[in-house]
C-alpha cells in the first residue's frame, strides 16, 4: 500500500515530537519562502510596469501583448500572498488528531482517529538545488485523501531514518508503510533544506 500524494511536506519543516501527548504543532507554509515569492513577484511587476511607462506601446494590440509580463509578477505575488494567509495547526491526542486550517476562504476544523489513516509512510524523493541534486527522506501520516495526510519528519541525505519511522508508527499505533514510488530522475522542488539533516524528534538531549 502506498500513498497517492506527497502531501505538503515541501512547504513545511516538520519537527513533530510525539513522546508526550497531547502535542500541538504548526505545520503552516514556511514564511521565509512565501515572503521571498512576494518580493520576487513585486520586483517583476515593478520592472514590467516601469518598462511600459518608459516605452509606451504604440497601439492597443501591442499593449495587450505586453500585459502578461506585469501580470505574471502580480500573479506570483498574489499567489504567495494567499499562501502567507494559510495556517495549519495540528493537535496530536492520545486517540486521534484535530486539525485547524485557515485560508482566504475561512477556517476549517476536522478531527480523525488514528485508525482512519493508512499508516506511517516512509518515502524518498529526489530534488535539486542550484548546485546539486539532493535526496529527501520523508515520514508522513498518510490518509487516503491526500489533503488529510500530515508530514511528520523530513531530512536530507542518504541515511534512512528507519528508527524514527518505526518510532512514529509505534507512537500512533499504525503500520509502518514504505512507499517504493521514488522518481528515477530529480524533480524540481520549491526550496531546499540544505545539507544539514533535520534533528530527529526522538533523539536524546
Amino acid at each position: 500500500m502506498t500513498t497517492r500524494s506527497d502531501s505538503s511536506w515541501q512547504w513545511v519543516r516538520p519537527q513533530v515530537d510525539l513522546r508526550k501527548l497531547p502535542v500541538t504543532v504548526d505545520l503552516s507554509p514556511l514564511r521565509s519562502f512565501v515572503w521571498s515569492g512576494i518580493a520576487l513577484g513585486a520586483f517583476l511587476f515593478f520592472l514590467a510596469v516601469q518598462h511600459l511607462l518608459r516605452y509606451p506601446p504604440p497601439n492597443l494590440g501591442t499593449l495587450i501583448m505586453l500585459l502578461p509580463f506585469p501580470g505574471a509578477g502580480l500573479a506570483i505575488a498574489a499567489w504567495c500572498g494567499i499562501r502567507l494567509l494559510e495556517r495549519r495547526i495540528v493537535t496530536f491526542g492520545h486517540d486521534g488528531l484535530s486539525v485547524r486550517e485557515h485560508s482566504v476562504l475561512g477556517t476549517r476544523t476536522w478531527q480523525l482517529p488514528y485508525s482512519a489513516f493508512e499508516g506511517v509512510t516512509y518515502k524518498r524523493r529526489s530534488g535539486k538545488t542550484k548546485r546539486n541534486a539532493v535526496l529527501y527522506q520523508i515520514i508522513e501520516l498518510s490518509h487516503r485523501d491526500p489533503r488529510r495526510s500530515i508530514p511528520l519528519y523530513v531530512k536530507v541525505g542518504e541515511e534512512r531514518p528507519i528508527a524514527v519511522w518505526q518510532s512514529y508508527a509505534d507512537a500512533l499505533g499504525l503500520p509502518a508503510i514504505e512507499d517504493k514510488n521514488s522518481p528515477d530522475k530529480p524533480d524540481p522542488v520549491l526550496f531546499s533544506y540544505g545539507r544539514r539533516p533535520l534533528r530527529s524528534p526522538f533523539a536524546k538531549g
